[in-house]
């Protein structure tokens, strides 16, 4: 099945029937969390370059987690078409003392609308951090079920618990295609459209000669999926994943996640973690329409209790659509106020 991804470019489908106006709106997005730079310092999260979205910085990434309310936008609006993108985040993170440690697991929803005129991020509604599995909870209740631990390795302290939630907003239209590149909502549109031209624009992005070819590998796969994350067309998605093909050095055979949602698998090398080591980062695609599904850090060996194969930090994609709607914030919220961090001082 090694060669599922490539069979796939070459048989590539036609392009769907789809409203032109659509196609022209389906433009841009990527998760996250009011981002800045992301730091490897939270659980196998990657490190400056890495995603995930997931986890915004000080000197050390204070992981702005982003969440949504249980019920829908309840109104329509009339306002400017916006892109939505709703991810579920997780992350794992070794802490207390480093000679009986045990794992706590970060959990949290991200629901990230983006429009031409500003950005409103809804964070932390449901996010939590609890100690990872039954062996990791007893060793958790016999240090005291303290509410904060210190990291393993680290200089700072990880807040155990629920988070509380938080509301940004924006007036400025920047979308995130990869952690520390970002792209005006309206410039997605002019990003290339064939393979050749897109993997040359995805260069230009990521030029630094410091990087090493696993981290050059790597960037390039991150700004290729978030792309392909984003409001772009059909025909610039299918550029993106194709290229894709290109930098993955390693295919897995078709998946069903635990939510029965089927994609197929690509592997890019995995930088340094702060944490783990031997870590390769698994791409989920969705076959058919070449959306993301998860993008995932997953260990190839045992370490800290935790089983080869295990992810210790994702993003997956639950939705990736067009809307009218208007985001339902949660109440008794200061829009832009103070983001609690599941990492601080000690």
């Amino acid at each position: 099945m090694g060669d599922l991804l490539k069979d796939l470019a070459r048989t590539r489908p036609s392009t769907p029937d789809v409203d032109p106006e659509r196609m022209e709106r389906d433009l841009a997005r990527i998760v996250s969390l009011p981002r800045s730079s992301y730091r490897r310092e939270w659980a196998g999260a990657p490190s400056f370059r890495r995603l995930l979205p997931l986890l915004v910085a000080a000197a050390v990434v204070a992981l702005a987690v982003v969440a949504v309310p249980s019920q829908p936008p309840a109104q329509m609006g009339k306002g400017p078409e916006k892109w939505r993108v709703l991810s579920r985040v997780t992350s794992l993170m070794v802490v207390g003392d480093p000679a009986n440690p045990y794992v706590v697991r970060f959990a949290s929803e991200s629901d990230k609308w983006l429009a031409a005129e500003g950005q409103t991020t809804i964070s932390q509604v449901s996010g939590t951090v609890m100690p990872f599995g039954p062996a990791d909870d007893e060793k958790w209740k016999a240090a005291g079920s303290p509410s904060r631990a210190p990291q393993v390795g680290g200089n700072h302290d990880v807040r155990i618990g629920p988070m509380k939630p938080a509301v940004r907003k924006t007036n400025y239209p920047d979308f995130e295609i990869a952690p520390g590149d970002q792209m005006r909502f309206d410039e997605l549109a002019k990003l290339p459209a064939t393979p050749s031209a897109l993997m040359a624009k995805l260069a230009d992005l990521n030029s630094d000669p410091r990087q090493s070819e696993v981290d050059r590998r790597y960037r390039m796969a991150l700004l290729a999926m978030g792309m392909m994350a984003a409001n772009v067309t059909v025909e610039q998605r299918f550029a993106a994943y194709e290229v894709l093909l290109g930098l993955f050095v390693r295919n897995v055979e078709k998946v069903t996640l635990p939510n029965t949602r089927e994609g197929i698998v690509g592997v890019v090398p995995s930088p340094k973690t702060f944490q783990f080591k031997d870590v390769e980062t698994q791409l989920v695609l969705d076959p058919d329409t070449r959306m993301p599904i998860m993008r995932r850090d997953v260990i190839t060996t045992p370490q800290h209790g935790l089983a080869a194969g295990t992810s210790i930090s994702e993003e997956e994609f639950v939705l990736l659509e067009a809307s009218n709607s208007d985001p339902m914030l949660p109440t008794g919220v200061v829009v832009n106020g103070e983001v609690e961090s599941p990492i601080i001082e000690r």
